[in-house]
C-alpha cells in the first residue's frame, strides 16, 4: 500500500509538473485565428509562430549568445572549482573549513544570476 500511493504521488506531481508544459506546446502550435475562436481546432496545428519568432525576432541570434555565454560560464566554474579543490584537499591553511564554506555558499549561488542582466544590455545597438 506504501509503495501504491508513494507512486500515486509520484505520477499527480508529474502530471502537475507537465501539464503547463504541454498546453504551452498546445498553444503554440496554433495560429491567433484558431485560439480565439469558440474552441481549439486541433486540425489546424502550424509551425507558423515558430517561423515567425525566428524571422522577425531575431531568435537564433539570441539562443546563440545564450549557447556561448552558458559554455564559457561552465568551463570557468569548471576550471576555478578544480584549482579550489585542488588547494583545498593537498594544500594546508589557516581557516580552511571557514573558506570552504564561503567557496560552497558561492557555489550555490548560480552564475546566470549575475551574468543575466548584463545579456540585454550588451545586445543593444549604440
Amino acid at each position: 500500500m506504501k509503495a501504491f500511493v508513494k507512486y500515486f504521488l509520484l505520477v499527480l506531481g508529474s502530471l502537475i509538473v507537465l501539464t503547463p508544459l504541454v498546453i504551452a506546446l498546445i498553444v503554440s502550435l496554433i495560429d491567433n485565428a484558431s485560439f480565439t475562436a469558440k474552441g481549439i481546432d486541433f486540425s489546424l496545428f502550424t509551425l507558423q509562430n515558430y517561423f515567425l519568432a525566428f524571422s522577425q525576432a531575431n531568435l537564433l541570434t539570441f539562443m546563440i549568445n545564450s549557447l556561448v555565454i552558458s559554455v564559457f560560464l561552465v568551463a570557468a566554474q569548471l576550471l576555478v572549482s578544480s584549482l579550489a579543490a585542488y588547494a583545498f584537499v593537498f594544500i594546508e591553511f589557516r581557516s580552511k573549513a571557514w573558506w570552504f564554506s564561503v567557496f560552497l555558499a558561492t557555489l550555490m549561488v548560480p552564475l546566470s544570476r549575475f551574468s543575466s542582466p548584463t545579456l540585454p544590455a550588451s545586445s543593444r545597438s549604440a
